[in-house]
């Protein structure tokens, strides 16, 4: 064994240590003796909506594992607690992204959602349909709101075309274990992006972005094809779909505060659109949640009751 392989073992030791250091002392100050753990802020702010939807009760303390990988060297903490005091008391929520849960240890107290992530379940028609009604002025123009919907959906499904390639390098890079470098951050570095349309950007997004190491040519045929089964809606990186949703939103505002035909011309200059209220965190509260999420929350709700029943007998 190189000096090196046992200097990143010892390393790692080292951190798992320090995490499980962190949460135990989490878990002492925490009244609940319930700790959910995200990923990072945006799953914090979608997830802690749904949770308060299902279950307005529940008490639980805040872990942010400030990514996908800390979230799985936190499950493998859970994993290796003899004691057993973490299995019971951390639960974690995580995005199915293109590797679902693989190098997760303990899964047991693992939410995945179903969708590529929480985006996909945020960025959809139906939040579009409540947006309009609540933050826009068009709670009774329902044949308008249709109209508006359908253009929506179009332009996404546009969206979703273009964006294919991209994901597909995103999807053998992620399987293979290639790596990728250069993905876009932002919606004006994948398209332009108008109310009706979507335009590519020249050189082509997916050309902008490349492997760290290029998989080998059965592997890219092997994933290539593996990702033609995806459905491009729920399958697709969910954060390209909400760049492109957070875009479209805010040229609909400026087509509202401007009353431009055929859609806002009729309405007065009185009316308004509710900006501050299109954000992340007003679309969780408007979106479904995923179907599988109150029954992770009634195991939770198990272990708060298992463990209250423990501290009585303690107490008798």
């Amino acid at each position: 064994m190189t000096d090196s392989l046992v200097k990143e073992m010892i390393s790692s030791r080292a951190s798992d240590a320090v995490l499980k250091q962190k949460i135990e002392e989490i878990l002492s100050d925490s009244e609940s003796g319930i700790i959910f753990a995200f990923e990072g802020s945006d799953e914090k702010i979608v997830f802690t909506k749904w949770i308060e939807k299902i279950d307005p009760e529940l008490e639980y303390s805040i872990f942010l594992c400030q990514g996908k990988g800390n979230s799985k060297k936190l499950s493998n903490v859970c994993q290796r607690d003899i004691e057993g005091d973490l299995k019971r008391s951390v639960f974690i929520y995580v995005d199915r992204d293109f590797d679902d849960l693989e190098g997760f240890g303990y899964k047991r107290n693992v939410f995945k959602t179903d969708m590529y992530s929480l985006e996909n379940y945020v960025c959809t028609p139906l939040t579009v349909d409540k947006i309009l009604q609540y933050e826009f002025p068009l709670h009774d123009e329902k044949l308008l709101r249709e109209e508006i919907i359908n253009i929506f959906e179009n332009t996404l499904s546009d969206f979703l075309l273009l964006t294919k390639e991209l994901n597909r390098k995103l999807y053998v890079a992620s399987k293979d274990g290639a790596g990728i470098k250069g993905k876009p951050e932002k919606i004006s570095k994948i398209c332009d992006v108008t109310l009706n349309s979507v335009s590519p950007k020249n050189p082509a997004v997916e050309n902008t972005v490349s492997y760290i190491k290029n998989p080998s040519p059965e592997n890219l045929l092997k994933f290539s094809n593996e990702f033609e089964t995806l459905d491009k809606f729920t399958r697709y990186r969910g954060k390209f779909v909400l760049y492109f949703m957070q875009k479209w939103i805010t040229l609909l505002a400026d087509s509202f505060k401007s009353r431009e035909a055929p859609w806002f011309d009729k309405f007065a200059d009185g009316y308004t659109v509710s900006r501050c209220e299109l954000t992340l965190g007003s679309y969780a509260s408007k979106c479904k949640y995923p179907i599988q999420l109150p029954d992770f929350l009634k195991i939770v709700r198990e272990q708060v009751s298992s463990r209250e029943m423990e501290l009585d007998t303690l107490e008798m």
